[in-house]
């Protein structure tokens, strides 16, 4: 049974024959969600058996064969794996690609450094310049005393 192409809702019933079971061959990927019932599960190659009852899951990890067996009426969502050909994963990284992310980086840590530093200059000239106008305003004000004789 071909299930790559879609997700697929399956029911299994015991009652008649070949009607209580699925194989799935490689196994390998497929995701098994019991949505109601419950269903045994045995992998070619594995030791332990799974039993899933209504809202459990299990993805398959066997290379080789899979079978999914039910007890009574059952319905389950088997969910195949990716498809191979479509790549999720990351893209590979060139030293070109790591040269041009580094003088970035030092672009921006350059722009980051002169906006800190403008940005304190600012606040000096600032106080400063409060500082300059206070002793200005304050020549007036009482100070040492200064005699002339």
């Amino acid at each position: 049974m071909d299930l790559r192409a879609t997700p697929d809702l399956i029911h299994l019933s015991d009652a008649a024959p070949g009607s209580g079971s699925v194989r799935l061959e490689p196994a390998r990927g497929y995701r098994v969600v019991a949505i109601s019932g419950a269903v045994w599960i045995t992998q070619a190659g594995r030791i332990e058996d799974h039993v899933l009852r209504a809202g459990e899951a299990l993805t398959l990890d066997s290379p080789g064969a899979a079978i999914v067996s039910s007890f009574g009426l059952a319905d389950i969502e088997v969910i195949a794996p990716p498809d191979p050909s479509v790549s999720d994963r990351s893209p590979m990284i060139t030293a070109e690609t790591m040269e041009r992310a580094q003088r970035e980086a030092r672009r921006l840590h350059a722009q980051a450094v002169h906006e800190i530093f403008a940005a304190a200059a600012a606040w000096v000239w600032t106080q400063a310049r409060r500082l300059g106008l206070l002793a200005a305003g304050s020549s007036a004000a009482p100070g040492p005393a200064h005699r002339h004789c």
